[in-house]
C-alpha cells in the first residue's frame, strides 16, 4: 500500500467514516481538504445498484446544471449552411460540416461535445470508429441531434452535461470547480441527483409487450417475461420544483411514456402513453425538430403527440391526471411555441392544405385559434422577443425564400425585405407553376402530387416520375422547393415535350402517422405501388404512352428506382439511380431499425426490401450515379450491385463514379454531368422511334 503525503493524511482526519454527511456538508467539506495549486474539478459519483450488463437497467441522460461545470466546454456544431449563423451566435466554438468531417476523419477529436442535425447523422455514422471510443457521438436522446441548433449550443455552454452509468453501476460525473462556493457545489449535486432518481421500469405499463410483427412468423419471437431496454429521453422540472415530467422511451421506439414525479411522495404515475406498432415519431416528437415539450404553469405541461394519427397539441393537468387536446383535424402542428405571458401557444400548421404552411396564434384557455400570415405557401416564422412583429421566410412555387416582416396581427400584410432570391436571367425564363393533383391509389387512399404539363407534348407521348429522397420529406407543396435541381430539371424536360409527375408517396412528410408509416417492414411496397398508380393516371388522363415511361430520383429515390425497374420492369422503361440504396442491411441503424426492426429479429424486411435481392428482374434501361466519397450511402452499394448485375449477364445498364463526390454532390461540373446523362437516357430510350413492323 502506498505511503499516505502529509497533506493526504490532513485530509482523512477530517472525514468522518461513521457519519453521513448531508451535501451541504459534504460540499464544503470538498473545499476545506482539497489543497491543489489549481482549479481542481468537483467530481461526484453516484452508485445505482443496476446491473448496465442488462439492456433494461442501462442509465443515460442529460442534466443541465444550475452553476454550469466551470468548465470552458468546446462545441462542434456540425450543420447545413443555414443553420451555422445561429449556431456561431449561440457561442459554438466550431461551426461547419465537410471540413470537419474531414478532420475527423483524419484523427481530429479537439472538443468536448458534437452538436448536429438528423439530415446530418447519415454522415456521421462511418465516423463513429473514431467518436464513439471518445463518447463524442451526437445522440437524439441527449439532445446533441437536434433541429434547434442554437438552444443546444447555448444549453451544452451553460452546464448541460451527458451521463452514462459505467460497467460497475456507477454514474461519474463532473458539478464544478472547488472555486465554486459550497451553495453552488451542493446545487449542482441535487441537480444530478435528483435526475438520477431512479424509476423502476418493471412499473411501466407495457414494458413487458412485445411489438406485434413478433407475433407474427415473419419475426423473430422474442421472450415477453423480459422487460424492454428504455432510455430517459428527458426531464421537465415544474416551475415550482415539485413536480417533475419525465420523457421514457422504448429503445424499440414503439412506446412512449410522460412520468409525472411528485418529489413530496416520492413517486411516479404515468401521464400519457403513446404506442405505435410501427414507430413513434412525427413533427414534433423528440428527436424530429422543433420546441417539443413543456411547462405551462405549475399544474399543465404541453407536449405533442400523434395519438389521433396526426402531431397534435396536448396538455396534460397534473391536478385532474387529464390529457386534453389543444388541436385536433386532419391536419399537423409542425412547430408550437409558448408565449411569453404562458397564455398563448404560436402554431405553424398545414391545416388550410397539406401543401402549405401557416402561422397561427392560439389561446390555451379555451383553444381559439387566429391566423396570422396569408400567402399562398410556406411561412417560416420568427417572433420578435417582444412578441409584436414576425419576420418571415416565405416562398411560393416559382418564388425562392425571401424575408418579410410584420405587425403580429390578423389580416395585416406582409413588407418584403429582401429581394435578392431571383436573378434577371432567372426572372428571364417563364417558370411554371406545377398543378396540384391527386392520385387515385390501389387501396383507396389519395396521393398528392405535383404535374408539369407541355404545352406541346412530344410525338412519342413520353412521360417521366420523379421519386424524391430521404424517405420522410413533402415535395407537392406550394412552396420553393429543396429539390431546385430538379424542378429547373422538370421544366427543361415539360419544355422537350415530357410530361413529368412528382408524387408524395407513403412514407412521405405532411400527411400524418399512417401515411408516414406506411413502409414499415416493406420498402419498395406501397411506396412503389403509389408510383406504379401513378403511371395509370398519366396513361388514362393525360394520353402517355405506357411503354414510355421513366423514372429517377437520389438516395431513397434512387432506391424507388432500382425496385421499379427489378420488380415492375414492364411498367418503366428506363430509370436513373442516383446514389441509392441496394441493401439496407448495409445503411444507418438508426434510420432502419425504426422502419424495418432489427435484421436479426425481422430479416424478412431486410430481404423484401432490398433491391440487390431482386436484380434479376432486370430488363430495360438503367442508369446507376454514385459518388465516390459518399458518407451516408456508401459507394460499396453500387459495387455490390454492379457485380450482381455482372453476374446476372444483365445489359442496358450502366454505371458513372465520381471520384471526389459524397452523397450530395459539391462540384458544378459532377451535377452537370449526372443530369446530361438522365436527359440522354430519357431522350434516347423515351423518344426511341417505334420499330417498323416488317
Amino acid at each position: 500500500m502506498a505511503t499516505l503525503t502529509k497533506k493526504q493524511k490532513e485530509a482523512r482526519a477530517k472525514i468522518d467514516k461513521t457519519k453521513l454527511y448531508a451535501l451541504s456538508e459534504a460540499t464544503a467539506l470538498v473545499k476545506e481538504i482539497t489543497n491543489s495549486n489549481f482549479d481542481a474539478s468537483v467530481d461526484i459519483a453516484v452508485r445505482l445498484g443496476v446491473d448496465p450488463r442488462k439492456a433494461n437497467q442501462m442509465v443515460r441522460g442529460v442534466v443541465t446544471l444550475p452553476h454550469g461545470t466551470g468548465k470552458d466546454v468546446k462545441v462542434l456544431a456540425l450543420v447545413t449552411p443555414d443553420k451555422e449563423a445561429e449556431a456561431k451566435e449561440a457561442g459554438a466554438d466550431y461551426v461547419g460540416l465537410d471540413e470537419y468531417l474531414e478532420k475527423i476523419k483524419n484523427g481530429w477529436t479537439d472538443v468536448d461535445v458534437i452538436i448536429t442535425m438528423p439530415s446530418v447523422m447519415g454522415k456521421l455514422g462511418p465516423l463513429g470508429r473514431v467518436l464513439g471510443p471518445r463518447g463524442l457521438m451526437p445522440n437524439p436522446k441527449t439532445g446533441t441531434v437536434t433541429m434547434d441548433v442554437a438552444k443546444a449550443v447555448a444549453e451544452v455552454k451553460a452546464g448541460k452535461i451527458d451521463f452514462k452509468v459505467d460497467k460497475t453501476g456507477i454514474v461519474h460525473a463532473g458539478i464544478g470547480k472547488v472555486s465554486f462556493s459550497a451553495a453552488q457545489l451542493a446545487d449542482n449535486a441535487k441537480e444530478l441527483i435528483d435526475t438520477l432518481i431512479k424509476l423502476n421500469p418493471r412499473d411501466i405499463p407495457g414494458i413487458y409487450d412485445l411489438p406485434d410483427y413478433q407475433q407474427t412468423s415473419g419475426g423473430k419471437k422474442m421472450d415477453s417475461t423480459k422487460m424492454r431496454a428504455v432510455s430517459y429521453a428527458g426531464v421537465y422540472w415544474s416551475p415550482s420544483g415539485k413536480q417533475a415530467m419525465i420523457e421514457v422511451r422504448a429503445q424499440d421506439n414503439k412506446d412512449r411514456w410522460l412520468l409525472s414525479w411528485d418529489t413530496a411522495f416520492k413517486k411516479f404515475d404515468v401521464a400519457n402513453r403513446q404506442r405505435d406498432e410501427a414507430w413513434i415519431g412525427g413533427p414534433g416528437i423528440p428527436g424530429w425538430g422543433g420546441n417539443s415539450a413543456g411547462w405551462i404553469d405549475a399544474d399543465n405541461f404541453w407536449y405533442r403527440s400523434e395519438s389521433s394519427g396526426y402531431a397534435h397539441l396536448y396538455r396534460y393537468q397534473a391536478s385532474t391526471r387529464q390529457n386534453i387536446a389543444l388541436t385536433s383535424g386532419n391536419y399537423e402542428v409542425q412547430q408550437a411555441q409558448l408565449s411569453n405571458d404562458r397564455k398563448f401557444f404560436f402554431l405553424t400548421s398545414n391545416e388550410v392544405h397539406s401543401g402549405e404552411q401557416q402561422f397561427y396564434k392560439l389561446r390555451i384557455s379555451d383553444g381559439q385559434k387566429t391566423r396570422l400570415t396569408q400567402g399562398e405557401g410556406a411561412h417560416q416564422v420568427t417572433l420578435s422577443p417582444d412578441e409584436k412583429k414576425l419576420a418571415t421566410l416565405f416562398s411560393s412555387y416559382n418564388r425562392p425564400w425571401e424575408l418579410y416582416l410584420q405587425i403580429n396581427e390578423p389580416g395585416v400584410s406582409a413588407q418584403a425585405i429582401t429581394g435578392l432570391a431571383r436573378s434577371d436571367e432567372f426572372n428571364r425564363y417563364n417558370w411554371r407553376i406545377p398543378e396540384l393533383i391527386q392520385i387515385p391509389a390501389r387501396d383507396g387512399a389519395k396521393i398528392q402530387a405535383r404535374l408539369y404539363k407541355p404545352a406541346n407534348p412530344h410525338s412519342t407521348k413520353p412521360a417521366v416520375i420523379f421519386v424524391h429522397g430521404a424517405g420522410y420529406l413533402q415535395n407537392a407543396h406550394k412552396w420553393w422547393s429543396s429539390y431546385f435541381r430538379e424542378y429547373m430539371f422538370h421544366n427543361l424536360l415539360t419544355d422537350l415535350g415530357y410530361h413529368v409527375l412528382d408524387i408524395d408517396y407513403r412514407g412521405s412528410a405532411g400527411y400524418g402517422r399512417d401515411w408516414r408509416t406506411g413502409i414499415y417492414r416493406y420498402m419498395g411496397g406501397k411506396d412503389l405501388t403509389d408510383h406504379v398508380d401513378a403511371t395509370k393516371l398519366l396513361v388514362d388522363l393525360y394520353g402517355v404512352d405506357p411503354s414510355r415511361i421513366g423514372i429517377y430520383g437520389g438516395s431513397y429515390g434512387g432506391f424507388i428506382t432500382l425496385m421499379a425497374l427489378f420488380t415492375t420492369p414492364d411498367v418503366f422503361k428506363a430509370g436513373a439511380a442516383l446514389r441509392p440504396v441496394t441493401d439496407w442491411a448495409n445503411y444507418n441503424h438508426g434510420y432502419t431499425s425504426n422502419i424495418l426492426n432489427e435484421p436479426a429479429q425481422d430479416s424478412l424486411a431486410y430481404k423484401r426490401s432490398s433491391p440487390i435481392y431482386f436484380a434479376g428482374g432486370l430488363k430495360n434501361h438503367l442508369l446507376i450515379c454514385h459518388g465516390m466519397l459518399d458518407l451516408n450511402v456508401h459507394y460499396q452499394d453500387a459495387v455490390k450491385l454492379t457485380q450482381r448485375l455482372i453476374e446476372l449477364g444483365k445489359d442496358h445498364w450502366e454505371l458513372a463514379s465520381y471520384p471526389m463526390e459524397d452523397h450530395g454532390f459539391v462540384e458544378p461540373s459532377s451535377w452537370t454531368d449526372e443530369y446530361k446523362r438522365i436527359l440522354q437516357l430519357f431522350e434516347r430510350v423515351l423518344k426511341a422511334p417505334l420499330p417498323v413492323k416488317p
